[in-house]
């Protein structure tokens, strides 16, 4: 079973640093360059300086973004903008987010460590293919700083609904350990020493395997550098059991904090592309709809009038069979898309990849991205505001994959195409840093 550990965790000095908002980022991977700029300007400790340090047009292998990041580490850690806690803990923690729907939602889960299986044993399923670009990236991270900032979010099978009130219960009994707002959320943090109550929660946890829901690239980065450290053995020596463990943040896979959003696939730069015959070949396999735009002062997301009815008929015809949206033309226009035959068990995103990317468009994906020609977009409303600027010649749209499809996938041995899901809310990266250091860890290790 999944082996959960408690840990040392390295954390912003809460006597200098009470608020964290202006010092902890989304994700690496969800950061765009104007985002990215803005969390550099807001202040200088903040985590972009080490989980995504700019890349400079005179950086070399003497000077790079990757030894930036751990000089900033090292020195942070040495005039304290860093502690360490001086035991091991579980950490925690609530998200309360807006959804796009609207109201609000409450996720509850924790801080901890995960040891990093391969996905052959069985304990760690994934449900995505990665990019290999990407896996590099943050293997260069890793290597250079030697810590994990950036959680993995991991889901527990809890068909019982046992691990949200343990959570609660956790949280109760538990000191704050921070506090950060962002634009969209707002997290906090408790830190859990009682051996009872990690014992509780890491056997809840570790009864069946756990399912990557976002960070699929972290952890097989964590695996490679996990066998990189037992192929050298006196890096082996140095890390010992350290570099078998990842950092994870880890919540219930039915939680009801837990949001689902489809990703959505922008095309451009296609040469030779033919809106009216990429319609024509469509039909041979799905049902064609134009979509009006929505009756004038309705309401609607963005500035594409069609999107509010485009995106209503997704959902209707998506309760029982395979359906799409397509936005194109000058001006901009769009379509719903059904499968006109049986519904197979195929997943939406596996059609559209084989019987539209691949088979009309002649769309390979990871060289489509590496060129400019695929890229992915999570809002419709940013999708049809592209084609409608003419930055983009086709937005194809996709209904959410419930988590039950997610699961029966990943439990099944089966992978489904990069950036399927978009996963809500995103745990904040700075919270908790893992530092693969021997001394982080409990004595003795917990047994799965």
């Amino acid at each position: 079973m999944p082996l959960i550990c408690p840990f040392r965790a390295v954390r912003y000095n809460p006597a200098r640093f009470p608020d964290l908002t202006p010092l902890l980022t989304p994700p690496y991977d969800v950061i765009s360059d104007e985002e990215q700029a803005r969390y550099y300007d807001r202040h200088p400790r903040s985590m972009i300086r080490i989980d995504l340090n700019r890349i400079r047009p005179a950086d070399s292998a003497a000077d790079n973004r990757y030894l930036r990041a751990a000089r900033h580490f090292a020195d942070w850690r040495h005039d304290h903008t860093f502690i360490q806690d001086d035991a091991p803990a579980l950490y925690p923690s609530s998200i309360r987010y807006a959804p796009a729907g609207g109201g609000t939602k409450t996720l509850l889960g924790l801080f901890a460590l995960v040891r990093a299986e391969p996905f052959e044993s069985g304990q760690i399923l994934p449900h995505e293919l990665t990019f290999a670009s990407a896996k590099l990236d943050r293997l260069n991270l890793l290597r250079q700083c030697r810590a994990h900032f950036s959680p993995i979010l991991l889901l527990a099978p809890d068909p019982a609904g046992r691990l949200r009130p343990l959570l609660e219960k956790a949280i109760a009994a538990s000191e704050p350990a921070g506090r950060a707002v962002t634009e969209t959320a707002t997290q906090q943090l408790w830190r859990t020493t009682d051996p009872s109550m990690i014992a509780e929660l890491g056997g809840l946890i570790g009864q069946a395997p756990l399912l990557i829901a976002d960070g699929h690239h972290r952890f097989e980065t964590a695996l490679n550098y996990r066998r990189e450290i037992a192929a050298d053995p006196q890096a082996r020596q140095t890390a010992g059991a350290a570099a078998e463990f990842c950092l994870a943040f880890i919540t219930a896979s039915h939680d009801p904090g837990l949001s689902i959003l489809p990703t959505h696939r922008m095309l451009a730069g296609l040469p030779g592309f033919d809106l009216d015959r990429l319609l024509d070949q469509l039909k041979e396999r799905f049902s064609v709809a134009p979509v009006p735009s929505a009756a004038p002062g309705s309401a609607d997301p963005g500035s594409f009038p069609a999107l509010t009815p485009l995106l209503d008929a997704m959902q209707h015809h998506g309760q029982t069979q395979p359906t799409f949206g397509l936005i194109g033309g000058s001006p901009a226009r769009a379509w719903v898309l059904t499968l006109n035959e049986p519904a197979s068990a195929q997943l939406d995103v596996r059609i559209l990849q084989a019987d539209i990317l691949e088979a009309l468009l002649h769309l390979q994906e990871e060289t489509a991205v590496a060129a400019g020609q695929l890229r992915y977009v999570k809002d419709p409303a940013q999708a049809a505001g592209l084609v409608a600027r003419k930055e983009a010649q086709l937005a194809l749209l996709l209904n959410p994959t419930p988590i039950d499809a997610i699961e029966t996938i990943a439990r099944t041995g089966g992978r489904m195409p990069r950036k399927t899901t978009y996963f809500l809310p995103k745990p904040l990266t700075g919270f908790v840093i893992y530092p693969v250091d021997p001394a982080a860890l409990p004595d003795p290790l917990p047994r799965a």
